[in-house]
């Protein structure tokens, strides 16, 4: 299951900058970096991006990722919501997606 998030101005509350982003699949692999999902990050700009193998590391993001979700984060479920967020909408995801049409 494919949830999307974004950070945002919550209950009054301002997320805290980090230009890291992470991600976790199966609770067992991880990757956390300044990797964006665009070409511009594949090509032009000096990026990294670790990639770990470890019950543990991922258990700790998510619990990271949980506790941030609740105090900072808006679920998006359409691109018309995901638009509302991102400067330039979703276009800059839809080489990844389809991320809406996920059950």
């Amino acid at each position: 299951q494919v949830q999307l998030f974004v950070a945002s101005v919550k209950d009054g509350k301002v997320p805290p900058f980090l230009h890291s982003k992470y991600l976790v699949i199966d609770s067992r692999w991880s990757c956390s970096g300044s990797w964006n999902m665009w070409s511009r990050s594949a090509f032009y700009e000096m990026e990294a991006e670790i990639f770990v193998q470890s019950e543990t590391f991922a258990s700790d993001l998510e619990a990271k990722f949980m506790s941030e979700r609740d105090l900072f984060c808006v679920s998006v479920k359409t691109a018309d919501e995901c638009n509302q967020f991102l400067p330039k909408g979703c276009e800059i995801c839809e080489g990844f997606g389809p991320f809406f049409d996920v059950k």
